[in-house]
């Protein structure tokens, strides 16, 4: 796919250089979370998960396809010419072939494209499984606001528009095997006919030589027929060209995207104990249709310290925790992540807390039981849940590996679940992104106060200037792209207690 700069893959490019079906798919999903993020003009978020999954899955099955319709039906048309050739003569075959050509191409034109109607069919199904993804995320929402026929509406439409589309393609499927299986090939035993008539004529002039005149015109006819079939298969072959030409043309767009997306110098790599944590160096931060959201950033996060990054909505204090975690494409700069993976703790505003995990693999996440943190003990486990003010939810260590007890966790017991991760690893660096917007104050001091006691440095969005107490520096972000790094609390640096800090050194 990759080979083309065009968004057109034509058959030529692709039957002379196969596919690697299964290295190509697991390049592209590796690289989906920055594919998420790209500035492609797609028509909903959706259209990025078709591409990058059912689109690609499609090209690979049709390009197999294709060269498997391609290998048995070349190898006996190669065998059966020679044959014929040396029976009835190089012209007469060659006037054969002429009707077998001119019989597959026409039925190529008489509807539509076959290549056209597949990618059809894939945007429509991006389309539907964009809009059912979305009502799904906001189904209680919808509910509460009374949508449902909005959204039901909305939903049949795009299946519709898809079930309309399959459909057609169907029928061109249809009508395109029919035509070539009795055009080419029933059509193919007249032409053979018209061509035959000169060798069994001479045939019948020679017969000593070339043998009874009956058997030699029965010998040649099954062997044309059998051209024939051959024939039909290869141009059965251009209807999986087609279906592989247009999911190419759709993952191109995807793939020349991911090549040419600018980003960062992102380094991740363990450092020496009072490196920084962090380095940037002009950084800039694009939306995904380009417009600029931060430039010019320069700052180092040094162990111990903590930047709270305030700024009206949209100035892009998220997308620069994206950039920082290698999630988000960065315009310019250099980023410098100086924190092994273990060491890194992630507090997002909605925590993922799947209700199929058990309430030990959930404060674990993502370790499994081959990581050393899984040996944990119970009663550790335990305290974190008090301390979270989750114990009412795990009575004694059993409870700890029954899945139904997270469901139906409301959203704030959900933030506290994730804080007990942070609570359990002691992180060196913890980034989080409103980590306590559904919970109430009490939790939100017990949850910083915590950091700052076991020194650990922070990367905290938040919309609450008072949190500044509990962080050493301040990061304003301006919505015309620039930003401000201040110093505030630099006596907090280290291991310490927010109690001591005074409302005078809050940026109010």
């Amino acid at each position: 796919v990759r080979a083309s700069k065009s968004p057109a893959c034509s058959l030529s490019r692709c039957v002379a250089k196969p596919p690697r079906p299964i290295p190509a798919r697991l390049r592209l999903r590796s690289r989906y979370a920055e594919a998420a993020s790209l500035p492609l003009s797609l028509s909903a978020a959706g259209e990025t998960v078709q591409r990058a999954t059912g689109d690609t899955k499609s090209f690979c099955d049709a390009a197999v396809q294709m060269y498997e319709a391609l290998a048995k039906p070349l190898i006996e048309v190669t065998l059966l010419s020679a044959k014929l050739a040396s029976m009835m003569g190089g012209v007469q075959l060659m006037q054969c072939y002429g009707f077998f050509l001119f019989a597959g191409c026409w039925t190529r034109f008489v509807g539509p494209s076959i290549s056209t109607m597949s990618g059809d069919v894939a945007a429509a199904e991006g389309k539907l499984v964009a809009a059912h993804a979305q009502v799904a995320e906001y189904a209680e929402e919808i509910a509460m606001s009374g949508g449902g026929c909005l959204e039901a509406g909305a939903l049949d439409g795009h299946l519709n528009a898809l079930a309309s589309r399959s459909r057609t393609l169907s029928l061109q499927h249809f009508c395109s095997e029919s035509l070539d299986s009795y055009v080419v090939r029933y059509l193919g035993i007249l032409a053979a006919f018209t061509t035959m008539m000169p060798a069994v004529a001479k045939s019948a002039a020679d017969h000593a030589t070339l043998g009874d005149p009956t058997e030699y015109f029965l010998t040649c006819l099954h062997l044309l027929v059998n051209v024939g079939m051959a024939c039909r298969d290869l141009f059965g072959a251009g209807k999986a060209a087609g279906t592989a030409r247009a999911m190419a043309t759709r993952v191109a767009v995807l793939m020349d995207s991911l090549a040419s997306a600018p980003s960062a110098t992102l380094v991740h790599t363990p450092a020496d104990q009072d490196a920084p944590l962090i380095e940037m160096s002009n950084l800039g931060v694009d939306r995904p249709d380009g417009t600029r959201l931060l430039r010019g950033l320069t700052l180092a996060l040094s162990p111990g310290q903590r930047v709270l990054v305030l700024g009206p909505n949209g100035v892009g204090k998220s997308s620069l925790l994206r950039a920082i975690l290698g999630l988000w494409p960065a315009a310019e700069g250099e980023l410098r992540l100086n924190v092994p993976h273990d060491k890194v703790v992630v507090l997002p505003q909605r925590p993922y807390v799947p209700s199929n995990l058990s309430l030990k693999a959930l404060m674990l996440y993502p370790a499994t039981e081959h990581d050393a943190i899984w040996g944990v003990a119970d009663a550790t486990l335990l305290e974190a849940l008090e301390w979270a003010g989750l114990g009412a939810h795990a009575t004694g260590a059993a409870d700890l590996h029954r899945p139904e007890l997270v469901q139906g966790l409301s959203g704030g017991e959900q933030q506290r679940l994730a804080a007990t991760r942070l609570y359990l690893r002691k992180p060196s660096l913890a980034i989080m992104d409103e980590p306590t917007s559904a919970c109430e104050p009490a939790f939100e001091r017990l949850l910083f106060s915590y950091c700052v006691a076991n020194a650990i440095s922070l990367v905290t969005i938040a919309h609450k200037k008072d949190l500044g107490a509990y962080h050493t520096h301040q990061l304003l972000l301006e919505p015309n792209g620039s930003a401000k790094y201040i110093e505030v609390n630099e006596g907090l640096a280290g291991t310490g207690s927010s109690s001591n800090v005074s409302e005078e050194g809050v940026l109010c």
